[in-house]
């Protein structure tokens, strides 16, 4: 072959073309969205889902692609946009001046303060302290634990006083994390509380406890429930209401 031949050969071969790796960000609307690929072997179709820090996930199809991925974002700026935005209005009407330096603690609501102690941060919110806080930490999350401290703490012990007083054995008492529910009783003995009960007045508090002990003799909110309940606990439609107002506050 000659060197012509040979030369015009290799003109002929076309290199691969190069797979790009997938964006880690978009830019949309002027704001950068981190983003994240993942594949799922039960879904049909790409899926997009917008979080409320601002980060973008892409799901890939079993038979999906990363291009097929990159391709099917690229057309999805403008629901971006859209839901961002229905998204960041929601999130700035829920927050509250006093969520930024003040806290409700045992129904007080007190400021949070943080003093210099050797290399890292002492915590207080009104005389309470909430411990010492490493270099870079968010005082809040140091707080949100020392408030669940006091609540495995606290509500246990009050349960079972409540419970003798009120003549409801209880069998067991857990605090946990729940996102719509003060608290909640099991027909064997069970009473699980919110442990965000720390935030609240002792009144409310022993009313949520009440609410709960109550059940025990009905199972439902029938009238015949209210009245066990009023019998107990005769304000109780006020430090209801109280709930209802302070519910957002408090992360409910």
């Amino acid at each position: 072959m000659c060197p012509v031949q040979l030369l015009k050969l290799l003109e002929s071969v076309r290199p691969p073309e190069e797979v790009a790796w997938p964006p880690r960000s978009v830019v949309v609307a002027g704001r950068v969205f981190p983003v994240t690929y993942r594949t799922n072997r039960r879904a049909r179709n790409y899926l997009l889902y917008v979080r409320r820090s601002a980060e973008l996930f892409v799901t890939i199809p079993r038979h999906g692609s990363i291009k097929g991925a990159t391709d099917f974002l690229a057309k999805q700026h403008a629901w971006i946009e859209r839901t961002w935005g229905r998204m960041e209005l929601r999130l700035n009407s829920m927050k509250r001046p006093e969520l930024d330096n003040e806290i409700w603690c045992r129904g007080v609501k007190v400021l949070i303060q943080a003093e210099p102690d050797g290399d890292r941060v002492r915590v207080l919110a009104g005389m309470e302290s909430f411990g010492l806080a490493r270099e870079g930490e968010d005082v809040r999350d140091l707080v949100g634990r020392r408030l669940r401290e006091i609540a495995v703490l606290e509500l246990p012990p009050r349960v079972l006083e409540l419970g003798t007083l009120h003549g409801s054995p209880v069998r067991r008492v857990t605090v946990r994390d729940q996102r719509s529910r003060w608290g909640s009783c099991s027909l064997r003995g069970t009473i699980s509380l919110n442990w965000r009960l720390a935030h609240v007045p002792e009144t409310i508090r022993d009313y949520v406890i009440v609410h709960e002990l109550m059940h025990f003799r009905e199972m439902n909110h029938s009238p015949r429930f209210w009245a066990h309940v009023r019998s107990a606990c005769p304000d109780f439609e006020n430090n209801r209401r109280w709930l209802r107002e302070h519910a957002r506050i408090l992360g409910m």
